[in-house]
């Protein structure tokens, strides 16, 4: 019988270089029972902060909002989930959203995913930065 001797902080050590970097924004399931009612995810900016969004679908059919939300100020995400993974599609205002919903449908976007939480004009924009992949062009 042959006895093998292990390194385990050199196997530890493969094993955490083997990883896959995480992207710098990403969506993070949380840890709670959403009800059928109310579907919550949370996203990480490139800050690191948390964004935790309400989930509806999205088709052509008008986006529903509840009353009690200012529309100026909320953050929407356009979403395609392939196998699991989630990736934004277009992340803007959700009158832009609206008016760009059959280009964004198009593009594969199959989620609504709506940050409700910004207070102010300067934290709705500073969420969506924060959220974008790369900051948009200068229009020269």
């Amino acid at each position: 019988m042959s006895r093998r001797i292990l390194d385990w902080r050199q196997a530890l050590s493969d094993l955490r270089a083997d990883r896959a970097p995480r992207p710098d924004i990403r969506e993070e399931r949380l840890g709670t029972q959403s009800t059928a009612a109310v579907r919550l995810s949370c996203w990480r900016g490139r800050s690191g902060r948390r964004y935790v969004v309400t989930v509806q679908p999205l088709d052509t059919s008008p986006i529903a909002l509840s009353s009690a939300t200012d529309p100026r100020l909320l953050v929407a995400l356009a979403v395609r989930r392939t196998a699991g993974v989630a990736s934004i599609v277009a992340v803007d205002g959700i009158s832009v959203i609206e008016h760009a919903q059959a280009d964004v449908v198009r593009e594969g976007a199959t989620e609504l995913h709506l940050y409700r939480l910004a207070d102010t004009p300067a934290e709705h924009f500073a969420a969506i930065e924060d959220l974008r992949d790369a900051p948009p062009a200068d229009c020269r």
